[in-house]
């Protein structure tokens, strides 16, 4: 056993691969031990990896007895090294060599060479070991890979699944985004790395994307969002229609926030319109409720009717209704469709508010110049739940606001002072000016 570990380890198998009969898959098994027998520290794990590289050779050397049993080389062909001969094993005093007795040897043997193939298969990677993995566990931390993926570190579909209905069950009771992102993440993981594209995928994207617009996680969001529309374009059935309204809303959020009512958002809208005129409508509850109601209608049949296209889902309907609201800077038909938003619309619309309330507060001042504005009306109009809040906003905006009447001063006093100022001004320049034509007048009338 030295003799082999030496000879390996110097780079002499080349040479004994003849000898020992083994073919390119076992000697590289062979050097897998070895190596691990140099850097072990320890003289247990030494000994114990040491008595696995004895039984893989012993074995290696009695499949090759069985397949092709040929004659011992000549005396001069000899090997500088010898297997170890296998001793025929001793039966202690007292225990006759019954039928029993061996057949507990062979179960025996049977375990011990079943080990040796555990130990094989934890080293197999993810397209070797079948394209499923093997892991069982619940949790995993989430890493990137730099290497394949091994089956003993990848988890199947039946775990996956138990897995996020874990991460729904923690998330309802205790909402800790870190924790559940790095999860999903690892789920999305072991779906990617097993190609698996079916609707538990779609599932679990649209968990980690209604996740992640919750907490407003927008970049996340997008990221599920891309690899959710590729799978509905395949044909994989999930909410299609609500996640077209936020990829419309999405758009809008991404491009629109820097000019409110602008033309920066138009080249990104028409992307998303673009494809979304060509979908239809996946069957999911809302279509299959509207082909219901048409059977028992006893309408005409579906060749006769116009084909219905995603663009007419509720959903998609009233993000196109924000964008148009936004894009106008109609303050007031955007707080009512913020009222009746679906789903999860409202977390989109949240990024869309500010800009618009700053907008409108500026056109509020300056039409209702110079009479005060009350905090009732401006909290109705932009959608504040209080007139405190809508203070608070006012003032974070630089707007004079008179807490002792609840009204926004729409002039300031600087300003008054100002005009004042201005208007003295201009009546002595006013003054000064008849005087001096007053003045050439009398001139004149001398001279005369």
């Amino acid at each position: 056993l030295h003799a082999i570990i030496f000879n390996i380890s110097m780079g002499t198998k080349k040479k004994h691969d003849g000898l020992l009969g083994m073919d390119s898959k076992a000697i590289g098994k062979v050097d897998k031990i070895t190596k691990k027998i140099k850097k072990a520290k320890d003289p247990d794990t030494k000994q114990h990896l040491e008595g696995r590289l004895f039984r893989f050779l012993q074995l290696t050397a009695q499949k090759q007895e069985q397949e092709d049993p040929s004659p011992q080389p000549p005396a001069q062909q000899q090997p500088r090294f010898e297997l170890p001969q296998q001793q025929p094993q001793q039966v202690p005093v007292g225990i006759t060599s019954t039928a029993e007795e061996v057949a507990r040897r062979k179960l025996r043997a049977q375990r011990f060479a079943s080990n040796v193939d555990a130990e094989e298969r934890e080293d197999e990677d993810l397209q070797s070991g079948g394209g499923l993995g093997r892991c069982e566990a619940l949790d995993k931390e989430y890493r990137r890979l730099t290497s394949a993926p091994r089956a003993s570190e990848v988890r199947p579909p039946h775990i996956l699944e138990c897995s996020l209905k874990l991460v729904k069950a923690r998330w309802i009771q205790n909402p800790d985004y870190s924790a559940a992102c790095e999860q999903l993440k690892s789920i999305r993981q072991d779906l990617t790395v097993q190609h698996i594209r079916d609707s538990f995928t779609v599932s679990a994207y649209e968990t980690h994307a209604r996740i992640a617009l919750e907490v407003g996680d927008v970049p996340e969001f997008n990221s599920c969002h891309s690899v959710l529309r590729g799978l509905y374009q395949e044909g994989v059935q999930g909410s299609v229609g609500e996640f077209a309204a936020y990829g419309l809303l999405y758009a809008c959020v991404a491009c629109g926030l820097s000019s409110v009512g602008g033309a920066a958002p138009r080249h990104a809208l028409v992307t998303e319109l673009a494809s979304l005129a060509k979908q239809q409508p996946p069957q999911d509850q809302h279509t299959q409720q509207q082909q219901i109601k048409q059977k028992q209608r006893k309408q005409k049949p579906e060749s006769d009717q116009p084909v219905l296209l995603l663009l007419h889902h509720p959903n998609v309907q009233h993000a196109l209704a924000v964008v148009r609201a936004f894009r106008a800077c109609n303050w007031q038909r955007f707080v009512q469709l913020y009222e009746g938003a679906p789903a999860m619309t409202p977390y989109l619309m949240d990024k869309l508010l500010p800009p618009l309330r700053r907008q409108a507060l500026q056109a509020m001042l300056v039409g209702c110049r110079p009479t005060k504005l009350p905090l009732s009306s401006l909290a109705q109009a932009l959608g504040f739940e209080t007139e405190d809040d809508a203070a608070a906003f006012a003032a974070n905006e630089g707007a004079v606001v008179n807490f002792s009447d609840m009204v926004l001063e729409t002039v300031r006093k600087e300003e008054s002072k100002l005009q004042s100022k201005e208007q003295q001004q201009q009546q002595q320049q006013h003054r000064q000016a008849e005087k001096f034509a007053q003045g050439k007048k009398k001139g004149k009338k001398r001279k005369k």
